[in-house]
């Protein structure tokens, strides 16, 4: 694995963990104002490492051809 896909699974999954967090203690209002914000900064961290991943990817050459 890339040390770029590596990045991005982090990302991913650490976004996760904490969007799961979230999802439970909203609702119950048990999420501060500063987990709001630390959340928020994951997911603006993610979405830099989703844009830095963009594109990087070679088309996949198993692909089944559409009609054009």
């Amino acid at each position: 694995m890339a040390h770029q896909d590596r990045a991005l699974a982090v990302a991913l999954r650490g976004a996760q963990w904490a969007l799961d967090d979230a999802a439970y203690a909203i609702p119950n209002r048990q999420y501060t104002a500063q987990q709001c914000h630390d959340l928020a900064n994951i997911l603006e961290n993610l979405a830099q490492v989703l844009r830095a991943h963009d594109g990087e990817r070679p088309t996949p050459t198993n692909q089944i051809p559409t009609a054009a």
